[in-house]
């Protein structure tokens, strides 16, 4: 039963309105959730806008404010401290920390709504002390835990429908694929239903130029819109910097939508003799110049010259801009019908009699016409999907993360396909006075900032008394099975008794330290270690780490002592198993920091088992003849190998022996050695005195980089 044509063209109309609303719709939303939506996504717009000038210079204002308010000292300096923070703000390290808090405050407002949400940064003192360095005298004036507010969602016009338009987009953004494929059938409908189906497709393609064009002018007009309705200048400015760089890659989807409603438009005209453009320009010459019948028409000219007018005059830029895309817009179309009438020519009915037979260039049957109108019909809407629903903005990971650990080329490879330079017993240094019997040449700090990728650390709990540290062995079962093993129950007890009578005072209450075994022989506070690794990877947050840590205290400890630290925002939370992610996708989710017990980390969802990750070669060993490549702890499950690289001499390793064993050729040859006969790259190599030798460069090279120049030695 066939429509009649009083029912079929209303139908085709609702039809081709419906379809461009719906492609309109679906790649807003498609756009929507890789740009606003998902927090991630918006994260990293938010921290790509520090690029504009507008934005850095208001949230290096805001920074500069917290600064002096937490510490009053600094008002004489302010001059300083802004020049400083301008400098920084577009930085690596202080993208990153952004990034991570406004990913936070993207969730409070999913979750919370439209309630005063402060958008806070807690580590621009560590990124504002490193810059400041060459002027000590500010730098140590800075508060050591500094909160700066570079922002409150209520200074947002319109804060509240822009979160409720948040959380829609949230929940609908799963359905945007469908809206583009509703929107292409409807559209299909359309031009089906109608009485004239080369009219209906003229119709669709100048309604999805027209969507195109709508877009383009809510792009260019919501900067400058923002800026208005803000509370003072500098916020304003700051807003349409950021809708500038939340936008920018939809004006790109908008031109390729524009494209295609264009090339619509002349695949109609592909029958028609001529296009009458002259008679086109003559309606538009009377519309804008020409008599008009009625008040009303008069009006609305009236009301639209001077909208126009005054919007050319405020934004001159944007209305140059948006005429240069009409009048590009045109050419196009221009360009298109000619394209197509020289492909397909019109029918000779199409002609009327007085007209001339046209000079037709390429010849073709009516079937071959109708089958390249069918692919057309066909890829022109699936090559507007992918041009709407793709992003042609950058994301920000490529911007912060120029290169992993180092080394550009090892961004994009998983971890168990990147080696790790670290240290035994990191933690015992000679550069610390109170510790004997030293692993290496520098502490902790000084080892990232070498190069080193893998710390291996021992955790005891101590008592502080007086400048010393005693081992609280009443506590520590793991220590006292230890040393009763060594020294039997009895010889155990007398030890005891004599480091009692030689460390005596006031005791305080224990916490946790890193020591060797006994910390009376040395200990460094754990949080505050802890919390100078954070700063690192503050500074560099391109960086990756693996902890393993020799426990003696429980598992729910080391949790609080990585959240009072900070440290436990960088762990990784993912599974310890392949498939590994990259170091650019750990580094992209805040979860750099890879940390494992060799003992117990029950309870602790991050904290992993050593030797159910790794496998290992043995560690005791006294001649570099003695060295093998055999399972040890872990046997051969893991998926990661760790090579212990180093001589044991009671009661500690000198460099002499480091001289020999960490030297290019010895170290390369025994990592791939044990590559070779346990079938995995050697992921983590421990030296001791790693100073002393190449331990850095090896790591290059079996990362397959140029060998890089050892680190300094003082």
């Amino acid at each position: 039963m066939s429509l009649s044509p009083r029912v079929r063209s209303p139908a085709s109309v609702t039809g081709t309105v419906a379809g461009v609303i719906l492609i309109l719709v679906g790649g807003l939303l498609s756009y929507g959730t890789r740009a606003a939506f998902d927090s991630r996504a918006f994260a990293d717009r938010a921290a790509l806008s520090l690029a504009d000038p507008r934005v850095a210079s208001f949230v290096a204002q805001r920074v500069t404010e917290a600064v002096i308010q937490q510490g009053r000292d600094l008002t004489p300096f302010r001059p300083v401290i802004l020049a400083t923070t301008q400098s920084i703000v577009s930085s690596a390290p202080f993208r990153a920390i952004v990034r991570r808090s406004v990913r936070e405050s993207h969730e409070l407002i999913l979750t919370r709504g439209g309630q005063n949400i402060l958008l806070t940064v807690s580590d621009v003192g560590a990124i504002l002390r490193s810059a400041l360095a060459p002027r000590p005298d500010i730098a140590e004036k800075l508060p050591p835990q500094m909160l700066a507010v570079i922002a409150s969602l209520d200074e947002a016009p319109f804060a509240e429908p822009l979160s409720e338009l948040l959380r829609f987009g949230q929940r609908a953004s799963g359905q945007a694929f469908l809206a583009l494929v509703l929107g292409v059938l409807f559209l299909g409908f359309g031009v089906v239903l109608a009485p004239g189906r080369r009219a209906a497709v003229l119709r669709t393609g100048l309604a999805l130029a027209g969507a195109a064009a709508l877009i383009l002018l809510v792009v260019q007009l919501g900067g400058p819109v923002l800026a208005a309705l803000a509370a003072d200048p500098a916020t304003g400015a700051a807003l349409a910097g950021m809708w500038d760089s939340f936008t920018a890659g939809l004006w790109s989807s908008a031109l390729g939508l524009g494209v295609f409603g264009l090339a619509l438009a002349a695949a109609s005209t592909a029958f028609v003799q001529e296009l009458q453009l002259h008679a086109v320009t003559h309606t538009v010459r009377a519309a804008l110049w020409g008599p008009l019948a009625g008040p009303w028409a008069k009006l609305a000219r009236a009301l639209t010259l001077i909208i126009v007018g005054t919007f050319a005059a405020v934004q001159p830029q944007a209305a140059a801009r948006l005429a240069l895309f009409i009048a590009g817009g045109t050419l196009l179309f221009v360009g298109f019908v000619d394209l197509f009438r020289l492909l397909l020519p019109p029918e000779p009915a199409a002609l009327t009699e007085a007209a001339p037979t046209p000079r037709v260039l390429i010849r073709r049957p009516r079937q071959v016409r109708v089958a390249l109108l069918s692919a057309l019909a066909v890829a022109l809407p699936l090559t507007a999907a992918v041009i709407v629903t793709r992003d042609h903005a950058p994301l920000i990971t490529p911007v912060v993360v120029s290169a992993c650990n180092g080394q550009r080329d090892l961004c994009d490879r998983p971890l168990d396909e990147v080696v790790f330079p670290a240290t035994h017993n990191s933690m015992s240094a000679a550069d610390h006075a109170t510790w004997m019997f030293a692993n290496h040449e520098v502490g902790i700090t000084t080892q990232l900032k070498d190069g080193i990728r893998g710390l291996l650390i021992d955790v005891y709990r101590g008592i502080p008394v007086g400048d010393a540290v005693k081992t609280d062995v009443e506590e520590g079962e793991l220590v006292r099975e230890k040393y009763e093993g060594m020294l039997g129950p009895s010889g155990f007890d007398a030890a005891i008794r004599i480091r009692n009578r030689l460390i005596g005072g006031t005791e305080r209450a224990p916490a946790l330290y890193l020591c060797h075994g006994l910390c009376e022989l040395g200990a460094t506070p754990l949080v505050p270690a802890l919390r100078s690794v954070r700063e690192f990877l503050i500074l560099n947050p391109g960086e990756v780490l693996i902890i393993i840590i020799e426990d003696a205290v429980a598992p729910a400890e080391i949790e609080a002592a990585f959240q009072e630290s900070g440290l436990v925002d960088f762990v990784y939370r993912g599974s310890p198993a392949p498939p590994w992610p990259t170091l650019r996708e750990m580094i992209a989710t805040d979860q750099q920091v890879l940390v494992l017990a060799e003992n117990d980390s029950k309870g602790v969802p991050w904290y992993h088992q050593a030797f159910e990750v790794f496998q290992e070669t043995p560690y005791s060993f006294h001649d570099p003849s003695e060295f093998t490549c055999g399972p040890n702890r872990g046997g051969t499950a893991g998926s990661l190998l760790l090579v212990n690289h180093w001589i044991t001499t009671p009661p500690s390793s000198v460099p002499s022996h480091a001289q020999i064993v960490n030297a290019y050729d010895v170290l390369l040859a025994r990592a791939r050695a044990c590559q070779a006969e346990r079938g995995l790259l050697p992921n983590v190599i421990a030296v001791d005195f790693y100073r002393t030798g190449n331990l850095v460069s090896v790591a290059w090279t079996l990362n397959g980089a140029p060998i890089r120049t050892a680190p300094p030695t003082d």
